[in-house]
């Protein structure tokens, strides 16, 4: 192993490369993980004091989506909560975003059946709901599970399909969104 000899008017001190630079890579993420840290304590807090099952609904999907990435199972059951709400608010187009969630890992998890009969759930409650953000999602979604299956062609239709939403919505973001996939 290669190492750093260092003199000083104390002596000499020899650095190993590899625990120092873990050292500083631990150093670095830190301030990363108290920022995730105060966006999940701040959320909670907002939990407490919310009055509505909307505001409830968000605040719960809100933690869903950040945990997704990293602890599923924590974000399974922010946004199984946060389905409850909105279902008990019987507002369409917050019970679609958990058919997004859940389509999303479906489809990570390899099973695309499910994921499509989510995504195509979603698909009716966006439309119920008028939310065009839902629609380019789902479509773009749909679009990836079919081009993990193999299916080209539907893949490019829905993909397509949720471009022009996006285009017809001059919502730059949800063009954005649509252009990605």
């Amino acid at each position: 192993m290669s190492k750093l000899t260092l003199w000083s008017g104390l002596g000499h001190h020899t650095l190993y490369p590899i625990p120092y630079t873990l050292i500083l890579l631990l150093g670095l993420a830190s301030p990363v993980l108290a920022q995730e840290q105060k966006l999940f304590d701040s959320l909670h807090a907002r939990l407490a004091y919310a009055r509505s099952d909307t505001e409830k609904s968000d605040i719960l999907r809100a933690l869903s989506v950040a945990l997704e990435e990293t602890d599923t199972s924590a974000a399974s059951s922010y946004a199984e909560q946060s389905f409850e709400y909105a279902r008990a608010a019987r507002d369409e187009g917050r019970m679609a975003h958990f058919d997004l969630f859940m389509g999303r890992r479906f489809s990570q998890e390899g099973r695309y059946d499910s994921a499509r009969a989510r995504l195509m759930a979603v698909l009716k409650r966006a439309e119920i709901a008028l939310d065009t953000d839902l629609l380019v999602r789902a479509y773009s979604q749909l679009g990836w599970n079919d081009m993990e299956i193999g299916e080209d062609r539907e893949a490019l239709d829905y993909h397509l399909r949720g471009l022009r939403l996006a285009e017809g919505s001059h919502d730059s973001v949800a063009i954005g969104l649509a252009y990605n996939s």
